[in-house]
């Protein structure tokens, strides 16, 4: 454990995980709740993003321009947003300030008015949000892979949902998922900073009131479709945009760490390989790089690129070759050492930010139910051996579980599904 790290549950069920950070003057803190577009059905897509944006429009002690006001009047901020399995609402604040920002968390998630006509306005800022996603392709082509590769699966569904499924809710629809899923048990508050544990716990105790109990929400151990698809999409734009996907490990997996550097070597960064062999090298892309999603069950990772249509097929074909060297020859000593230097450097970076501190507590709490302390998250970093990356290239990077993607100015024939997987791995 984190020396400054404290955890306390309370009598419903509601837990509290802090750091004490005693160098700075400011405090992050976060009510999380273990519910996200993964948990909708086909016909509620959309409706946790949903709840999120209404929350901030009003409460039954404060209106929406009140609730902005709240923080932001002391030098402070509120924000909320959705992922597929949470949805956070934080506020960062000075120190003195920290009653506040528990008081006016509790108002929103707690109070929500749901006003009809608000609700109806803000139909059409969300539908006008999905539309823009739409419009710009490399947004768009994250949420496209991510529903080939999750395919059949709650996870893939858009978080946003539809302008369809948005324009079918109500309040009445709202008030029943807040009641069954807003529950003790589903909350998680996290924060860090200049904070003293006991203190925010008596101010928590106090000021908040869910139902007891966790939600109906089962998602663990969910089955998923391991072999990949094409999907191409037609558009007159100027770029080709290009994505990879496919199945990874979760969080909690032992081979976590593994995958982590495999990650880093492969497109994160600009030293990367594929930022120095598909761009700087051969100047195939502009943007090019890897990413990784780890859920509580499942995760995913990706390539993404975007290039100049008439070099489309070189860059493509540039990649898969990045994805067969390292899974038939593995990393040199060098690589692996570097990536263990730029992950252990990138994790003490992030942690100036208590933002980033308040966010890998509640993600430790949620995915794991426990801190892992910065000691022991560099040991497993450092144990990583070069066979360990290889074996989980070997396992991942098998061309049929590979799924892609394509938008953009594509001629008839111009990815099939035999390039991806015209080899028996």
């Amino acid at each position: 454990m984190n020396s400054s790290y404290q955890k306390s549950i309370l009598s419903n069920g509601l837990r509290i995980v802090t750091e004490h950070v005693p160098h700075v003057r400011s405090v992050c803190m976060g009510v999380w709740v273990e519910v996200g577009s993964r948990d909708e059905s086909p016909q509620t897509r959309g409706i946790f993003h949903f709840i999120e944006h209404m929350l901030f429009k009003g409460t039954k002690h404060r209106s929406a321009r009140q609730i902005a006001e709240s923080l932001e009047s002391v030098g402070g901020g509120l924000n909320g947003f959705t992922s597929r399995e949470k949805t956070c609402y934080l506020a960062r604040i000075l120190d003195e300030h920290l009653p506040l920002a528990v008081d006016v968390l509790c108002d929103l998630v707690q109070n929500p008015r749901f006003d009809p006509q608000q609700l109806e306005r803000e139909k059409l800022v969300v539908e006008d949000e999905i539309r823009d996603l739409e419009d710009s392709p490399a947004d768009y082509i994250d949420e496209r892979i991510t529903t080939c590769v999750w395919r059949r699966n709650a996870l893939g569904f858009p978080i946003m949902g539809s302008p369809e499924t948005v324009a079918r809710f109500t309040p009445e629809m709202l008030r029943a998922q807040l009641a069954s899923c807003y529950t003790s048990e589903n909350i998680v508050v996290s924060a860090a900073g200049n904070l003293d544990h006991q203190e925010l716990v008596k101010e928590v105790e106090k000021a908040f009131s869910f139902p007891t109990g966790s939600s109906n929400v089962s998602r663990r151990n969910s089955v998923f479709d391991s072999t990949g698809q094409l999907e191409v999409l037609p558009r007159e734009i100027k770029q080709l945009h290009l994505c990879l996907g496919g199945l990874a490990y979760p969080y909690a997996h032992p081979g976590k760490y593994a995958l982590l550097i495999l990650n880093t070597v492969l497109g994160d960064g600009m030293s990367s390989r594929l930022f120095q062999n598909v761009r700087e090298k051969r100047g195939l892309a502009y943007a090019v790089y890897s990413s990784l999603d780890l859920a509580s069950d499942t995760g995913f990772f990706q390539i993404y690129l975007a290039t100049d249509p008439g070099k489309s097929r070189q860059a493509f074909a540039a990649v898969i070759q990045e994805l067969d060297l390292i899974r038939e020859r593995g990393l040199r000593k060098e690589e692996l050492n570097h990536a263990k230097a730029q992950l252990k450097g990138r994790l003490m970076l992030g942690l100036e930010s208590m933002g980033a501190r308040m966010t890998r507590l509640a993600q430790q709490e949620i995915l794991l139910g426990a801190s892992m302390s910065l000691d022991e998250t560099q040991e497993r970093i450092d144990a990583v051996s070069a066979e360990q990356v290889q074996k989980v290239a070997q396992e991942l990077f098998r061309r049929r579980r590979l799924s892609m993607v394509a938008i953009g100015p594509i001629q008839k024939d111009l990815f099939r599904a035999e390039d991806l997987y015209n080899c028996s791995c």
